[in-house]
């Protein structure tokens, strides 16, 4: 049965940071259904969940891509996990893989009950079904394998060796079925409260991952489009204020007085662009990564006040310090 697909305007960048021009739900729409106002036209919404993969802000949720069928898969923990899409298996709770994206799929690898389990993602159907979905899963499943280590490329399975993966029998015992149900109520009511508060519930992809990233030892053999690294060019004025906006808090900074080191964590980093849209100098720039693990990125020496030449760390490009702005009243100036 077919289920709504929205977005939740108060997550949305676009929303949230005036100069950011975020449309990746709109490009890679294959029925064309999200607009540049990022309306979506149910009525052609074919429900491939790709929206929901590629929104850096975890702003479009799904009726058919519940948390609480998420949850379940979570607390299994048996391996190998297989994901199909209803037309390979009635039984799915997703009427699509296009919702899958790198953080949720190193999430699920990651969640088995000893450590890691080997996923299988089904797509055996899905060139003829949805070709953009087909060719989107074949590059996903592609770069996340090359993030894994050598020992470790067993763990994804797709394509016509999904075939050939000795399934699970799906068991539950009596225990198991209670958990399940109590799970299913919890996930009614927190479907009800999220639809009467105008919403659903995004799938926390971010969250999952950084609980078991660490197991993963991930690293970037090359560049790879699933992550992104930042660069700072010489004319960051040392202002900071990329470290105050940054949605997922990638960018930090040490203070040592007449400068700042600056750093950046690929693995939090959704290369939303917002940093870049509103750094006043134009000095900093999101890139594919080459590298995963946090790392040093600058160290820009803070400006001198033009008026009482002192060092300051800037509001923007702003020229003088504090004191002398408020001194001398230049607000109407700068």
């Amino acid at each position: 049965m077919a289920g709504e697909v929205a977005i939740n305007q108060e997550l949305c960048l676009n929303s949230l940071y005036k100069k950011t021009a975020c449309r990746r739900c709109n490009e890679i729409c294959p029925p064309q259904c999200i607009d540049t106002s990022l309306a979506i036209d149910r009525n052609r919404c074919s429900e491939c969940g790709l929206c929901l993969a590629v929104c850096p802000a975890e702003a479009i949720w799904g009726e058919n891509y519940s948390r609480q069928a998420l949850d379940n898969l979570l607390v299994d923990g048996g391996s190998p996990l297989v994901l199909s899409c209803r037309r390979r298996d009635e039984m799915s709770p997703w009427p699509c893989l296009g919702f899958l994206d790198a953080r949720l799929l190193l999430a699920l690898m990651g969640s088995g009950k000893d450590g890691l389990r080997q996923v299988v993602v089904d797509d055996q159907s899905c060139a003829d079904c949805k070709p953009g979905v087909a060719a989107y899963l074949r590059e996903l499943a592609e770069e996340a394998g090359g993030l894994l280590p050598p020992d470790g490329f067993s763990l994804l399975v797709r394509g016509q060796s999904a075939g050939k993966v000795e399934r699970r029998e799906k068991t539950v015992s009596r225990r198991d079925f209670f958990t399940q149900l109590l799970g299913a109520a919890i996930g009614t009511v927190r479907e009800v409260v999220a639809s009467g508060a105008g919403g659903g519930e995004p799938l926390p992809r971010r969250a999952l991952f950084a609980k078991v990233a660490d197991r993963l030892n991930l690293f970037a053999a090359g560049t790879t489009k699933l992550f992104y690294n930042i660069r700072i060019a010489p004319g960051c004025q040392a202002c900071g204020f990329c470290t105050r906006i940054c949605p997922t808090k990638a960018i930090s900074l040490e203070d040592h007085g007449a400068a700042l080191d600056f750093f950046h964590a690929p693995q939090k980093c959704t290369g939303c662009g917002v940093c870049a849209a509103h750094c006043p100098s134009g000095a900093l720039s999101v890139e594919a990564a080459q590298r995963l693990a946090a790392y040093h990125v600058a160290n820009c020496e803070l400006p001198r006040c033009t008026k009482c030449g002192q060092l300051y760390q800037p509001s923007g490009n702003q020229p003088v310090c504090l004191e002398c702005l408020l001194k001398h009243d230049y607000r109407g100036i700068y």
